[in-house]
């Protein structure tokens, strides 16, 4: 049986949320979307680096499974819009060609886990796993 294809990175900040998504929506849409390329960008830039360092593979067209796990220096933002920063994660692993696209052919699940930073930072990991369908049954 071959190794399924695994990568991993760690984006060492904190993801906007959807309120502060929502918020630049509501000002202007042409800062909002100035807004969501920034930190489309600043993700990229933790994707590059995993990439050069051989951690994050490109899965292009084969499905995969994302696992998110949240650390938060301060229990003070919302499950639901932490998690929300799942889109421009995504969005950039598309950008940067890791993944062929976004949608459901592709991207078959994501999983999410909040935790509190022992650090004091609030950093996020961000995990790729192949997905196969006879193997990760429950999953659908």
């Amino acid at each position: 049986m071959n190794a399924k294809k695994y990568g991993k990175f760690i984006i060492d900040e904190q993801i906007p949320s959807y309120n502060e998504y929502i918020n630049k929506c509501r000002a202007n849409k042409y800062n909002a979307n100035i807004f969501k390329q920034n930190v489309e960008k600043a993700v990229g830039m933790y994707i590059i680096k995993a990439c050069r360092r051989d951690e994050l593979p490109v899965f292009d067209d084969t499905p995969c499974i994302i696992s998110f796990t949240w650390y938060e220096s301060k229990a003070n933002r919302d499950v639901d819009n932490i998690q929300s920063g799942q889109k421009f994660i995504i969005d950039a692993l598309r950008k940067y060609k890791i993944i062929k696209n976004d949608g459901q052919k592709y991207v078959k699940q994501t999983f999410h886990r909040v935790a509190r930073s022992d650090t004091g930072k609030t950093y996020v990991v961000v995990e790729l796993l192949e997905y196969n369908p006879i193997e990760d049954i429950a999953v659908i």
